[in-house]
């Protein structure tokens, strides 16, 4: 074979790569460089590197990848060896720099060996990295190491609270002691974490030195930073007097920023009073300017005193904001227990029980009624707030005035907008507020305050009041982000699929619903589907809500409401026989089948619409048979209704039953008003029921009283004429779809033809699996809306 300087050149490529293991030791190469890359990368993260350093490391593997490619092939000619023994191969310092074109043209290199390239490449590393760290001091980025600076990023927003400056005789022991004491109150409040003391004595130790000693703010702030601190509490104590004087700055420690004072004087025999108000006045400043992931919350009229009443008032505000209703109650208990004058934490406490179980629920009446006996002691806003969230629980109309009066005092309040849609949603349609006035409030809440949760529930439930899908969508998703409760999220995905999901979406929704929390959740998913369109679901769901052995009042009530909406008489009076309704609703839905002109059998009328004497001024069955004495022509039965429960409004009064009373009065001033409009004086009759609708507001009973009311003048106000003022009431039953077959028909008479054919096709949908007796009722909406189809076209 051909021989170049005595070495046998390889008759093939192949045999001399398979010879030099290339593929090999560049595997090898690549492996190890991607791994020296993840180091690269997690020092730029970790020790703020320049974003150029990785790029770099890039570079010189790439260079590197090139050189062990030449090693290989150098190391693997026969004969290297015995030539590098026999050195008649350059050495490491035998190239002649003077010259070193000649050098390179005449092959005259330094001789590539493993040991020189692995030495080149560490030392090509190391002047990267030299490079990178001097970069990072020349412009002062190097973040503090240690453990706690480590952490830092990922743990809650931290507080270094630095040793105090003491002025005085006997002070010194505020020095480092405050370090401890407000460590310990500050530590967890609003999901602030206090800096281990011995951290920040530690830091302080090696950053400005031993007892006693002082220093600037810069350094200060510089000890905070390097404890990993997000703010900084600077302090003073100061002898005035016999007295003394706290005082404390926060800063953000990351540019400086002073974000608040607090200041507090006392007797120093009254160490820890003195430390717990000092504490409240930081946790105000801190949430005042602190932003970043801490709570929206205020403290600025917060008036407890109590360290732990705070801390667990504000763990109760983080979970309460995220719609964690269940969890919030114990935290706010805490608070109240810690200090039971502690109005906000009742107020809230009566909030939270109200959604967590009902708008009537006890316990949510009992927290906020000893809220309101606080009331004198607190701020207006804060007072006006929690009369207006009494007056919702009681059902009281005026509660929505007192509401409008702190949105307009206090325009850019996101709870009161938020309270303001809340009583809105609940007692709205009883005073004939409107879903776009509902809406409005809580948009108005949201846009306040984007990450407040509550206000979203009630726009989700417009939005299914709707059938607006792309609406409860983007709501229920913003929610979601908003509230990390796995069971919340997917009740409310039930409830979508329920709604606008296929038809196989809808029964696996049902079918789920049934395995879902307990039973009640077939009766919280069909509460949201009142819409016709989600008709037949929801009498689905009732049908499981029923299916409890004990099931509650409101699962059969909704139960006839459903039935009726879909035009199954029926079965709706079968369901009035069966099961477990109050004689009153049983009344008042006779009533009213009975004033559509349904097919109602005549001795069901009389046994249960005709007058009787109640024991208790609580069954408000002999409201209904006395309206319907009315229609019957028989006033003066009616009137002896009015003349009992006129007297009896007095005893309840002074028994404390403001409720009871505001009920009978507004229900016997209906009664009177009809009377007066049947008997011919419609002026008067409608003055009287319009004050009777809002006077008989409220909850239970009171919602079928309200609505019955409500029914009566807007046929009082169609009968004379009045289209535009019945409207107003007709829209008040939204989703009913007997009130939307009377709507259609005022809007047609008004020459609102678009509207007309909108609610003719609605009812006509609703009832489209009526019994069949009232199906005449379904083909009379078909034709008009066929009819002013034509006309809206023209």
């Amino acid at each position: 074979a051909p021989r170049r300087r005595g070495i046998p050149v390889s008759a093939s490529l192949w045999t001399r790569l398979r010879e030099a293991r290339l593929l090999r030791i560049l595997g090898v190469y690549l492996a190890a460089s991607w791994l020296l890359l993840q180091v690269a990368d997690l020092f730029v993260d970790r020790l703020g590197l320049p974003d150029w350093f990785v790029p770099a490391a890039v570079l010189l593997l790439s260079i590197g990848l090139v050189i062990v490619a030449a090693t290989a092939w150098v190391q693997s000619r026969p004969g290297t060896a015995a030539l590098a023994r026999a050195e008649e191969l350059p050495g490491a310092w035998e190239v002649d720099l003077g010259d070193v074109r000649e050098s390179v043209s005449s092959g005259r290199l330094p001789h590539l060996t493993w040991g020189r390239a692995l030495l080149a490449g560490a030392i090509a590393f190391a002047v990267l990295v030299v490079a990178a760290a001097a970069f990072v001091l020349v412009k002062g980025r190097a973040p503090a190491l240690g453990p706690d600076a480590a952490a830092a990023e990922s743990a809650a927003p931290g507080v270094a609270v630095l040793p105090f400056e003491a002025h005085g005789p006997g002070l010194d022991v505020w020095h480092e002691g405050m370090v401890d004491l407000l460590s310990t109150n500050l530590d967890g409040a609003a999901g602030l974490r206090a800096i281990d003391s011995r951290t920040v004595l530690a830091r302080w130790q090696e950053g400005v030195g031993g007892e006693g000693q002082v220093a600037d703010l810069a350094t200060m702030l510089e000890v905070a930073r390097r404890t990993g601190a997000r703010y900084a509490l600077v302090g003073s104590a100061v002898s005035v007097g016999s007295d003394v004087r706290l005082a404390a700055d926060v800063y953000e420690v990351e540019g400086g920023e002073l974000l608040g004072r607090a200041q507090v004087e006392g007797s120093p025999d009254e160490v820890l009073p003195l430390v717990d108000r000092l504490s409240v006045e930081v946790l105000r400043a801190v949430l005042q300017g602190g932003g970043g992931n801490l709570p929206a919350v205020s403290l600025a009229r917060v008036t407890t005193t109590s360290v732990p009443g705070l801390k667990a008032y504000l763990q109760g505000e983080r979970l309460f904001r995220s719609s964690r209703f269940d969890e919030a109650i114990p935290a706010y208990k805490q608070a109240v227990e810690a200090d039971s004058t502690f109005a906000l934490a009742l107020y809230r406490l009566g909030n939270v029980y109200g959604w967590s179980e009902s708008v009537e629920s006890d316990a949510a009446h009992q927290y906020v009624e000893r809220a309101s006996r606080l009331v004198d002691r607190m701020p207006e806003r804060e007072a006006l707030l929690v009369r207006g969230e009494l007056g919702l629980l009681r059902g009281d109309a005026a509660s929505l005035d007192v509401l409008r009066t702190a949105t307009e005092k206090y325009p850019d309040d996101a709870e009161a907008w938020y309270l303001y849609g809340d009583a809105l949603f609940h007692l709205g349609p009883q005073l004939l507020a409107t879903p776009d006035e509902i809406r409005a409030a809580l948009e108005r809440s949201v846009a306040l305050d984007p990450g407040f949760a509550p206000a979203y529930l009630h726009l989700i439930d417009v939005a299914f009041g709707d059938a607006d899908s792309s609406a409860a969508r983007r709501l229920l998703d913003r929610h979601r982000e908003l509230s990390p409760d796995p069971e919340a999220a997917n009740l409310h995905e039930l409830a979508f699929s329920a709604a606008f999901g296929s038809p196989a979406d809808r029964r696996r929704a049902v079918a789920a619903a049934d395995t879902f929390s307990g039973s009640s959740a077939p009766m919280r998913l069909g509460a949201r589907l009142w819409n016709p369109r989600f008709a037949e679901t929801q009498e689905r769901l009732f049908e499981l809500a029923l299916e409890d052995p004990q099931p509650a009042v409101p699962a059969a009530v909704m139960r006839v409401f459903n039935l009726l909406n879909q035009g199954k008489l029926h079965d709706a009076l079968g369901a009035l026989e069966d099961l477990p309704l109050p004689p009153e609703f049983v009344t008042s839905v006779l009533f009213l089948m009975v004033g559509e002109g349904l097919p109602v059998p005549p001795g069901l009328v009389e046994e249960k619409l005709a007058l009787q004497v109640p024991d208790s001024l609580r069954d408000a069955s002999s409201f209904f048979q006395a309206l319907h004495a009315v229609d019957a022509g028989r006033a003066s039965e009616a009137e002896g209704v009015v003349r009992r429960v006129r007297a009896a409004v007095p005893r309840l009064l002074a028994a404390g039953d403001s409720a009871t009373a505001r009920l009978a009065e507004g229900a016997a001033l209906g009664v009177e008003g009809y009377a007066l409009a049947r008997g011919g004086d419609t002026a008067r009759g409608l003055d009287a029921l319009e004050r009777s609708v809002r006077q008989a507001t409220g909850y239970g009973i009171a919602q079928g009283v309200n609505a019955t009311l409500r029914w009566i003048t807007a046929d009082v106000l169609e009968d004379a004429g009045r289209w535009e003022d019945a409207l107003r009431y007709w829209r008040s039953f939204e989703l009913d779809s007997f009130a939307i077959r009377r709507r259609a028909r005022i809007h047609e008479e008004l020459g609102q033809y678009e509207e007309a054919r909108e609610d003719y096709e609605l009812f006509a949908y609703a009832w489209r699996n009526a019994d069949p007796e009232l199906q005449p009722m379904v083909e009379d909406a078909r034709a008009a809306a066929r009819r002013l189809t034509s006309v809206t076209r023209e």
